[in-house]
């Protein structure tokens, strides 16, 4: 059995998850407890400086007891900073200064990684310029970070970057290749991860789901189909495992939902019946944890972006949004604190591709979503396109998105390059990150410039139109 899905030790753990009520106390049990201190866990641990936004030094080190780093590295950290992995310490100061420019990274924060061998009575003692914190590992739960320092520091459990145990499976003679990870923390700090798995022999896709944190807990299987793509993980309101998925039936791609209660999971059910491909599925939650979906939709001639929700049981019935006559692509979603989902994408409109924030709400007792208003976040000439969208505080949302030269991709040959008599710029001539802020409806760009590693790739011969 080939399993080759990893848990990534990023930041973006905690954005797939909603909120759960802390660990459950220590078994009483003098045996059992005796037992818990000996066994070891491996896992990384993030802790994270200067989360008030302030410039600050924060010099330190960090040390442990009953276990055992096993790695540490800076996060975030900009040129003029210093870690020192052999003695766990660094020096290193927070927030962007004014004039300055940025050599690495653009966050404010900065913070250590630290590849852990932890029991329960593991314990880490961070020392810093601003102050000193201790940190009881048991405590720290998946996706929920531990706040220190009056919240200017935290600490919180990462994932591991280990395959999937083979023993895991039930059928250990399957070969599979492996992709499409999605990841939910349940109400314990379970993780869940689904993804599909492709067997080669068969020819088919399996939809898996495993309890990464049950070490008795096998894979279970959705659903075998000859093709399946997109499956997300989400805690519903009910507290329930919900998993979402795109497959097709009949030869027309639809959306599917299941959901797993009492250890069983129930038969999928379908989401989506207009004739026409669905897919691209994305997925968020809403501060009550209503379910929002978005993807792109085929019905007649073009693709537009739809939105559903599920909240307190009950669906919404589907909205179309985006530009009627244009091709819309791979929506990104995310709801802010007020239950307004936002919902990012890229769209042909303007006959390149640009970027566009769609804000959508709908009332709790009622089945109909309304789409707001509909911001441009990028439209020139440049391709500007995979819209990521963060919805961080009312009135604040984030957009990054890819960009590469103008009429991108329209040209025949890598040399010699023209569209219309103008500039067209190859498929692999570049390719960078863009960031935007809207606040309060304006689109606003950082004061600092995303830092770019550039390959560009310049045609040798650019004609002119007469």
């Amino acid at each position: 059995m080939r399993l080759t899905v990893t848990l990534l030790t990023t930041l973006l753990l905690a954005a797939a998850v909603a909120a759960a009520r802390r660990p459950q106390p220590a078994e009483t049990d003098a045996t059992n407890d005796a037992a818990s201190r000996t066994q070891a866990a491996r896992f990384w641990i993030k802790l994270t400086f200067g989360l008030d936004g302030e410039a600050a030094r924060w010099d330190g080190s960090v040390s442990l007891q009953d276990g055992q780093i096993l790695q540490a590295e800076p996060w975030s950290f900009e040129k003029r900073d210093r870690f020192d992995a052999e003695n766990r310490s660094w020096a290193c100061t927070t927030v962007v200064l004014k004039g300055r420019s940025v050599s690495s990274f653009a966050e404010p924060q900065r913070g250590v990684l630290l590849q852990i061998d932890a029991t329960r009575a593991t314990r880490l003692t961070v020392k810093t310029r601003q102050g000193d914190f201790e940190v009881a590992v048991a405590e720290l739960m998946a996706g929920h970070p531990m706040l220190f320092l009056d919240g200017r520091a935290s600490a919180e459990r990462l994932g591991t970057s280990e395959p999937l145990p083979s023993d895991r499976h039930v059928d250990t003679d399957i070969a599979t290749e492996d992709d499409y990870p999605s990841l939910a923390i349940d109400s314990r700090g379970h993780r869940w991860i689904a993804w599909i798995g492709y067997e080669d022999q068969t020819k088919r896709d399996h939809l898996w789901v495993l309890d990464l944190d049950d070490p008795k807990a096998k894979v279970e299987e959705i659903v075998t189909a000859r093709e399946q793509l997109d499956p997300k993980l989400v805690i519903d309101s009910e507290g329930k495992l919900r998993l979402f998925w795109a497959a097709p039936e009949a030869g027309d791609w639809e959306l599917w939902t299941a959901t797993r209660d009492g250890g069983r999971w129930s038969a999928p059910q379908r989401l989506t019946q207009a004739e026409g491909t669905d897919f691209h599925l994305a997925v968020a939650q809403g501060p009550d944890r209503s379910v929002w979906l978005a993807w792109q939709a085929f019905r007649g001639d073009n693709s537009d972006i739809h939105v559903r929700r599920l909240q307190q049981g009950r669906w919404s019935r589907e909205l179309a949004i985006g530009h009627q006559t244009a091709n819309e692509w791979e929506p990104s979603i995310s709801v802010d604190p007020d239950g307004r989902a936002w919902v990012g994408y890229d769209s042909y409109q303007n006959g390149n591709y640009d970027v566009f924030l769609t804000c959508v709400t709908g009332r709790p007792d009622s089945d109909v979503l309304e789409a707001k208003r509909t911001i441009a976040v990028a439209a020139t000439a440049d391709f500007e396109a995979h819209a990521s969208v963060e919805a961080t505080g009312r009135n604040i949302v984030w957009v990054a998105y890819d960009a590469a030269g103008p009429n991108w991709g329209k040209d025949y040959s890598r040399n010699v390059t023209r569209f219309h008599g103008n500039y067209a710029e190859t498929l692999h001539g570049a390719r960078r990150l863009e960031l935007r802020a809207i606040v309060d409806g304006k689109v606003l760009m950082p004061g600092v410039p995303l830092p770019q590693k550039l390959n560009r790739i310049r045609p040798r011969k650019i004609i002119h139109s007469d």
